[in-house]
């Protein structure tokens, strides 16, 4: 099961949350060999045994769509098909990561800190 990495005692806010997901599906697609679009439950949470209440999973969804980085895919057959955008790819190719373009953010800002969190394998 995917765990988010935070510091003892800690609860991660919705933010964090969504930034994790948001990086590991950016990464699932960017590094996926040999397609460019993907189904976030079949081919994203279900090998990374990721299970998230609904709730949690419709504001995820959201939060994924309204990034600019990932688009929902239309069309017969691409029923819950994710890809990245233009930015998403230009993101993945500039800094690897979504977190890395995060820290980057917040070095520019000098002094602003958000501290990415990320998923890891249990």
């Amino acid at each position: 099961m995917q765990r988010l990495k935070v510091k003892a005692g800690e609860t991660p806010s919705a933010l964090n949350i969504d930034n994790a997901i948001l990086d590991l599906v950016m990464k699932c697609i960017y590094e996926h060999p040999t397609r460019d679009e993907l189904n976030l439950e079949e081919e994203i949470y279900k090998p990374m045994n990721i299970v998230l209440p609904r709730k949690v999973a419709e504001r995820v969804w959201d939060s994924l769509k309204d990034s600019g980085m990932i688009n929902p895919l239309i069309g017969f057959g691409k029923a819950g098909m994710i890809a990245l955008t233009k930015t998403g790819t230009q993101i993945m190719k500039q800094y690897g990561s979504y977190n890395n373009y995060l820290l980057a953010q917040q070095q520019a800002q000098g002094g602003f800190q958000v501290h990415p969190v990320t998923a890891h394998p249990n």
